[in-house]
């Protein structure tokens, strides 16, 4: 299994910055890449195809929503089997969110892009939190931003996939 290519899009000051590799072993075919997005086609050992979008997410509420149309807008154009891994950043609810102001702003706009991409969430295992404000206290804030979401199509195709959460330890 030898390694054979990657990808990246840059960090814009301090936040975001996507990097992928990837092995021998599947197909990558680069459609799209800008600063908050890297959209793939694969094709695996078993001659499946699907896609794949790595995401990092606007950090400020009023380009969140951008990012989550040209989503919907690379998956229209490239309809079939996709998947969607990374920092969303953006909660759902309030059992993704421990500290700070229990309001969540986004949500609900967040939900409905969700349900018009069909989209679902991949089941988690691992640390309950990837993001923390590094205070500690009553002034702490942990939040899961990193998830994954997948078409009924993908879930389909793969019933039982699970994500892996890590602990932070350079990064989230």
């Amino acid at each position: 299994m030898g390694f054979l290519g990657s990808t990246c899009s840059d960090a814009v000051g301090s936040f975001g910055g996507l990097f992928l590799g990837w092995s021998s072993r599947v197909v990558v075919s680069i459609i799209f890449v800008d600063e908050n997005v890297i959209f793939c086609k694969i094709t695996s050992e078993l001659n499946l195809d699907y896609y794949i979008v790595f995401v990092y997410g606007c950090p400020y509420l009023n380009g969140r929503a951008q990012v989550w149309s040209n989503i919907k807008t690379l998956m229209a154009g490239n309809p079939g089997s996709t998947t969607i891994v990374g920092n969303l950043n953006q909660v759902e609810h309030t059992a993704q969110k421990l500290g700070g102001s229990p309001l969540l702003r986004g949500a609900q706009d967040f939900i409905n892009w969700k349900l018009e991409c069909d989209l679902s969430e991949i089941p988690a295992r691992g640390m309950s939190y990837t993001w923390t404000n590094n205070r500690s206290g009553e002034s702490a804030i942990f939040e899961s931003l990193d998830r994954a979401y997948a078409c009924s199509k993908w879930r389909i195709t793969f019933p039982d996939a699970i994500i892996w959460k890590l602990p932070i330890f350079l990064s989230d």
